[in-house]
């Protein structure tokens, strides 16, 4: 008698999605529910705007800007961050989810970019956490962000990070606060 051969199909292992890339990282830089934010922000910018542009200030593990793809693939997503393997991490889990990568820039956040002629429609802040960087990302993205867009800020009111809080609540009264959750605070900007 001869052996019987199954043949098993070969399936390749599902895409990664932002949710399970922070609870790879124990949750340590976003809440799901700040995960699923990020989604959903993006998706209504998506549905409104035929060509989105989202600024993601600090690369991290990657999952910001996974989140907003998910939310919005067609959105144009530009990250900053001045640390290399950062942008590393998040090539790894863009290449993981199997989406393009956003456009990296290796350079301060808060520094001058009015040469790259950046509009966004939504700018999600998790660079540096003292309160003067996180005043300097203000001052700065608020020059470049569309008027109706969302400024959106993580670690807002998390005790480690006192400064982010201190430099929001000094700049941004002046803008409509749309939701807290967990320690992401989102503002509509009125120019």
């Amino acid at each position: 008698m001869s052996p019987v051969i199954l043949k098993k199909r070969y399936r390749p292992p599902a895409p990664l999605t932002a949710l399970q890339l922070a609870a790879q990282h124990n949750y340590g830089y976003l809440h799901p529910a700040e995960v699923e934010l990020l989604s959903r922000l993006s998706r209504q910018i998506g549905d409104e705007q035929p060509q989105p542009v989202f600024v993601n200030l600090g690369a991290g593990a990657g999952t910001s800007a996974l989140a907003l793809a998910e939310g919005c693939p067609h959105a144009q997503i530009i990250t900053f961050d001045l640390y290399r393997d950062h942008f590393d991490l998040e090539r790894q889990a863009f290449k993981r989810a199997g989406r393009l990568c956003p456009i990296f820039i290796q350079a301060f956040s808060y520094a001058d970019h009015s040469g790259l002629e950046l509009h966004p429609h939504l700018v999600f802040i998790d660079a540096d956490h003292s309160q003067s960087a996180v005043a300097a990302d203000i001052e700065e993205w608020l020059r470049h962000i569309v008027n109706g867009g969302l400024m959106v800020f993580h670690d807002y009111g998390h005790p480690n990070y006192p400064g982010v809080r201190t430099a929001v609540d000094m700049l941004m009264s002046v803008h409509e606060f749309v939701e807290l959750v967990h320690t992401t605070i989102t503002f509509e900007i009125k120019k």
